[in-house]
């Protein structure tokens, strides 16, 4: 049995928009970035790093969006919660996909629910904040202009 339901999924157009929104906010800050913008399982939907970003900013773009995805809430909000003596302390070793409790990965949220998420890196924490939240803007702003994408379950799911 398969139901439909009208749910917040993350369009690859809209992500598209999003990443292009992340980099445009970050030449006018003079900061060179990837961005990552990823489903609520973590899967990437679209991104893409500056040619003169560091390598590893990829990865790390990608770690910050899937702790945010993941959580439903700012990838560094989970800093003090991983450390030795905190409840989460070894998740980020004990998961299959990496992901990092550094500034830069912002849920994407519509009535509470996370549907996905951005992740930056490459500036300091406080830019990669700042540029996140332009892409969701973006995103958002984008999803605002068109219908909800449906969404269908099977009982499995």
């Amino acid at each position: 049995m398969t139901r439909h339901t009208e749910r917040a999924v993350v369009s690859g157009r809209r992500a598209l928009a999003a990443v292009e929104a992340a980099l445009r906010h970050a030449e006018s800050i003079a900061t060179k970035v990837a961005v990552v913008v990823v489903d609520r399982t973590g899967a990437p939907a679209a991104g893409c790093r500056d040619e003169d970003a560091l390598p590893a900013t990829s990865d790390l773009a990608l770690a910050k969006a899937r702790a945010a995805a993941g959580f439903g809430r700012p990838s560094e909000s989970l800093a003090a919660a991983v450390q030795p003596g905190a409840p989460y302390f070894g998740l980020p070793a004990a998961v299959a996909a990496p992901i990092a409790t550094f500034a830069g990965g912002l849920p994407l949220l519509v009535g509470g629910y996370c549907f996905g998420a951005v992740g930056v890196s490459g500036g300091t924490g406080e830019q990669d904040a700042e540029i996140a939240e332009a892409a969701v803007s973006a995103y958002l702003t984008a999803a605002a202009d068109a219908p909800p994408v449906p969404h269908t379950t099977s009982p499995n799911a």
